[in-house]
């Protein structure tokens, strides 16, 4: 969701006052061997896949709940809390980051250079059940109906066809789109469910259907998840109209009844190129979250190129961790209407190249009346375009935005590199920030409201001084790590409670790099 730039001129009687700091960047020089990578693509993003894995080791069986130093399962989660313990890489930790071990094979042969031809996905969908090592043409606006269950297995690419492909999940058959979602009685029917579990060295890709070289943001629509949680905009007569569509799709509901509901598994998936516009602030995302439930599992998924958002919440109470925001045009991570979830182990980065000059790393928002944005983030880092950004003050790229009427918590983050600042705070917002340090921005503040200039360090655990040995974001693969463990604190009600430090990783040991496998790709054509 894009909004409007607040500029460093704005007058106190709007009800917040700026603190637009020094003009002159402060981003700290590139780290001479940032990286084992070949560092001469290091700035624009055009480096391969993460080619890594999670913590021990990986099976090859679905599901599943993995704690740390274990086995993980493809498709389930794993506790990271226990590398935080561990003795991280000294002297060189960014010479030689992360370079553990490559992921076993996979549980299905995957060659995703030769996958043979699945046929194509359009129209309106019943049940249906892929076939590994297929790639398939989305053609349209795809729609999976209510009730329904599209099943996508490890090594398979699913390529829009152009920029009307879109993969939507229909919410509820309650009421009639093209009365603009108002609805006379009855209640929501299951929501369709999204199950695409893939595997570290077998993911599942959305993508362009355009070659390598040629791809770009907004090549085709992306992928939304509808259903029926609470959401602001809902009440008694009408639900939420999605954004993005020309026809007309719905969901939400006004009370918080199903807030439990399932909208399928996502595990191991990439989404690129994606996002369509229909127009001036009606765009879709890479993936799109309408009112989804907390039933649902989305975990490690990467959402790069995105010609908007890379991830958006409209309300709902969904979870989510080992999230990847690369280089998308607008903001990271969105959330609005009411969102009640949970987000943890969460990594972005920006390009200098993105276009749209308000991106953000995080943009919380209430745009409509109680019940708030409330949704709760933990263990995250995220990244401006950095030092080769030349937009500097004059653009409002803040790491994060909390507009009017945010709340919400954040805690045991680390936010860099953004030339617009690294905290927008608007007059209004109650969103609480701890045990989080905001460093090498070009300003630490780019709108502030009343708060004052010590709102982040009066807050438990806050620093702007840059964490010792930091590397670099902008390397690919980025090495997003300090020298050693930043003290944070238990995120209680997460997850992983025992992920006790700051930013997306442990520290630089290569135990804590849960960005790895063929599901991570750092390129940008």
């Amino acid at each position: 969701m894009r909004w409007t730039n607040v500029a460093c001129g704005l007058t106190a009687s709007l009800g917040f006052t700026l603190a637009c700091g020094d003009k002159a960047p402060i981003y700290p020089p590139l780290p001479a061997s940032a990286t084992g990578a070949d560092t001469s693509t290091g700035d624009t993003g055009s480096g391969g896949s993460g080619n890594t894995t999670t913590g021990g080791k990986t099976s090859s069986s679905n599901g599943g709940k993995t704690s740390t130093g274990g086995s993980s399962s493809s498709g389930g989660k794993t506790s990271h809390g226990g590398s935080a313990g561990s003795a991280p890489m000294t002297g060189d930790h960014c010479d030689l980051p992360w370079s553990g071990d490559d992921p076993p094979a996979p549980s299905v042969a995957c060659d995703l250079e030769n996958l043979t031809d699945g046929g194509d996905l359009t129209g309106d969908l019943m049940t249906k059940t892929l076939e590994s090592g297929k790639v398939y043409t989305l053609k349209g606006v795809t729609r999976v109906l209510p009730g329904q269950t599209l099943t996508i297995p490890p090594c398979v690419v699913i390529k829009g066809q152009d920029r009307n492909a879109v993969l939507v999940m229909l919410s509820s058959a309650v009421g009639n789109p093209d009365t603009l979602c108002s609805f006379s009685s009855g209640k929501p029917t299951q929501a369709a469910q999204l199950v695409a579990i893939g595997e570290p060295m077998a993911p599942i890709i959305f993508t362009s259907s355009k070659p390598k070289g040629q791809r770009g943001p907004g090549d085709w629509g992306g992928v939304l998840l509808l259903g029926n949680a609470h959401n602001n905009a809902a009440n008694h007569n009408v639900r939420q109209q999605i954004e993005g569509l020309e026809r007309t799709e719905c969901h939400g509901w006004y009370t918080t009844d199903y807030d439990t509901e399932s909208s399928g598994t996502l595990a191991y998936v990439r989404i690129e190129y994606a996002s369509r516009q229909t127009g001036i602030g009606n765009e879709t995302n890479g993936l799109t979250f309408g009112s989804v439930g907390s039933g649902t599992t989305i975990h490690y998924v990467e959402v790069s190129n995105s010609g908007d958002d890379c991830y958006e919440w409209f309300g709902g109470s969904v979870n989510v961790d080992h999230l990847i925001a690369l280089n998308c045009d607008d903001d990271m991570f969105d959330s609005d209407n009411g969102f009640s979830g949970h987000g943890q182990f969460l990594f972005g980065r920006q390009f200098p190249t993105t276009s749209e000059t308000d991106s953000r790393g995080f943009e919380i928002d209430t745009t409509l009346d109680a019940p708030l944005t409330t949704g709760a983030w933990s263990n995250f880092t995220v990244c401006g375009g950095g030092p080769d950004d030349t937009n500097l003050v004059d653009t409002s790229r803040q790491g994060l935005a909390f507009r009017t009427k945010a709340a919400g918590s954040l805690i045991n983050g680390f936010v860099t590199g953004f030339s617009g600042g690294g905290i927008s705070l608007q007059s209004g917002a109650t969103t609480t920030l701890q045990y989080s340090t905001v460093f090498d921005n070009a300003q630490l503040y780019g709108v502030m409201h009343s708060g004052g200039l010590d709102w982040l360090t009066k807050q438990k655990g806050n620093s702007a001084d840059s964490p010792l040995g930091f590397c670099n974001c902008w390397a690919n693969p980025p090495v997003a790590v300090s020298a050693d463990k930043v003290e944070g604190t238990a995120p209680t009600g997460f997850d992983d409670e025992s992920a006790d430090y700051q930013g997306a990783f442990a520290d630089s040991s290569p135990e804590s790099n849960w960005m790895k496998g063929l599901w991570v790709d750092w390129s940008s054509e």
